[in-house]
């Protein structure tokens, strides 16, 4: 079962002649109202005005004071016009009940009562008075959130303000610093391209050169082999011997000279970065084999070149096999030339842990300790070099082999003390062991 909604109990203010007085009193009493009663209408004001109940059961006859007039007053006062009132008249008629509502009257009862009748626009019309009251009090915070929701407006509307000032304060010093680095930049790159002028000027120059000089030197190697290989030159005479010792100087004074060229033209790419560089899986054993094997070494030479390794299995790196073959090349034709008196060069190839160390050792007139460092250095060449028969060298060779080692990711050292030869070492990464397996198979 649903309960019945909960009346409404108000504080009602009686206005009616004594009779009418005591039977709407006990029956709204019955009904749990508060009731207050009075007789006449000026009364009627004070008690309204002194304390508004929450409606007034008015009577239009009343003495001194009539029922509309005292509606009227009550109507026109902030304090009073909005609580309802019920109009209590014997009179019946249709202008009777247009006059109540025109002076401000919520509802019009015509005696005699009907206590059924009494009771239900009594409780009409306090839900109407608290549905209004709630209604007034809800647009009361409704206001005050609007003027809130304004203020907050207006602050927000201030920091945005602010805000935006702050932004392109800002936005102006960024603009200013960016700037600033765009000058600075534009110089870096103007002084960086002027310091890299002399340089590229510089190997364009050496690329020019060399590469100017080598159709020369080909025409002279391949006419002095012609010349010794003549019919009038063959013979063991004195003369033709002589002849052929010339022929000979001059076949190796070339070949240090394109050694040279070469040399200087891999620096002059290396700097430029136009070097082609193709590294692929290179068995570096039989590498070595074959071009120790293949190197000629002159009839007269007092030199031996040996080569041996450590491991019976072939070693696997990625190189470039030009490139290797250009620093290997290197570095025994440097340990041929600087050790004059002959003796033993020794090629030896092991494998470590985290690669392959690559060894040249030659007995002739070694690197000072002083310049160790330096002899890496385009053009610079050992204190003692001159002491060797023949034209020095360039100065070229050990700074390809160290461009060449460190392009493959390897390295370059040097041991042994002048006057007990030179041990150089050269080590490079090793290829991964699906790789090696991938070659040997």
């Amino acid at each position: 079962m649903t309960s019945e909604p909960e009346k409404p109990v108000g504080d009602i203010l009686l206005v009616d002649d004594i009779d009418n007085l005591r039977s709407l009193s006990g029956l709204l009493t019955q009904q749990g109202h508060k009731v207050r009663k009075v007789t006449d209408g000026m009364l009627a004001l004070q008690a309204a005005i002194l304390n508004p109940p929450d409606l007034i059961l008015l009577d239009i006859v009343m003495p001194s004071l009539s029922g509309y007039q005292a509606c009227s007053f009550l109507k026109s006062s902030d304090r009073t016009r909005d609580i309802p009132i019920i109009f209590l008249s014997a009179n019946d008629e249709a202008l009777d009940k247009v006059m109540a509502f025109r002076f401000g009257g919520s509802d019009y009862i015509t005696k005699p009562f009907e206590p059924a009748e009494v009771l239900v626009r009594i409780e009409t019309q306090l839900k109407l008075s608290q549905l209004q009251q709630q209604l007034q009090a809800q647009n009361v915070q409704l206001q005050q959130e609007l003027t809130d929701r304004r203020a907050a407006e207006t602050v927000l509307k201030r920091l945005n303000r602010e805000l935006e000032i702050k932004v392109q304060t800002r936005t102006s010093e960024l603009i200013d610093r960016n700037e600033q680095l765009l000058n600075l930049q534009t110089h870096l790159q103007t002084a960086l391209a002027q310091a890299q002028h002399p340089n590229d000027l510089q190997s364009e120059l050496m690329s020019r050169i060399s590469r100017e000089f080598y159709a020369p030197l080909s025409v002279i190697t391949l006419s002095a082999e012609l010349l010794a290989r003549s019919p009038h030159k063959e013979g063991g005479s004195p003369e033709n011997l002589l002849n052929n010792r010339h022929f000979q100087r001059i076949t190796e004074s070339v070949s240090r000279l394109q050694q040279m060229l070469e040399n200087t033209l891999f620096l002059a790419q290396a700097e430029a970065r136009s070097l082609p560089f193709n590294p692929q899986p290179l068995k570096l054993t039989e590498f070595c084999q074959t071009l120790v094997a293949e190197w000629h070494l002159s009839p007269d030479s007092l030199h031996r070149l040996v080569f041996t390794k450590h491991k019976e299995q072939s070693i696997v790196i990625y190189a470039d096999t030009a490139l290797l073959k250009q620093m290997v090349t290197q570095l025994i034709a440097n340990a041929l030339r600087y050790s004059p008196d002959g003796g033993t060069v020794q090629i030896e190839l092991c494998d470590q842990q985290n690669g392959i160390v690559f060894c040249v050792q030659d007995q002739g007139i070694g690197i000072p300790v002083a310049d160790r460092e330096r002899v890496f250095e385009r053009f610079y060449r050992a204190s003692n070099a001159s002491s060797i028969p023949g034209n020095p060298g360039a100065g070229l060779g050990l700074a390809v082999v160290k461009w060449i080692a460190e392009l493959h990711g390897g390295a370059v050292k040097i041991a042994n003390a002048a006057g007990q030869g030179t041990l150089i070492t050269v080590s490079l990464p090793i290829a991964n062991k699906t790789t090696a397996l991938a070659i040997d198979e």
